[in-house]
């Protein structure tokens, strides 16, 4: 996989789904999957952290999406 994939997303009303694009890419993959969930306050570094695990880069790359704003770049 070449870039980072939601798997789960918890919906408005507290239920949480797996998305069409994750379900797909999932049952098509052979070989062991990681799975790596960070967790916490806005702003404190989890799509860094994540894009450093993954070895991607969040310019122009295909990591998530981090930027100096108040405003979030990822959901």
């Amino acid at each position: 996989m070449a870039r980072p994939l939601q798997l789960i997303t918890c919906e408005a009303d507290g239920t949480f789904t797996v998305g069409d694009e994750a379900s797909k890419v999932l049952r098509a993959h052979k070989g062991p999957v990681g799975v790596v969930s960070v967790c916490g306050r806005a702003r404190q570094g989890k799509s860094f952290i994540l894009n450093q695990i993954a070895g991607t880069a969040a310019s122009g790359g295909s990591g998530f999406k981090v930027a100096a704003s108040h405003r979030p770049c990822t959901k």
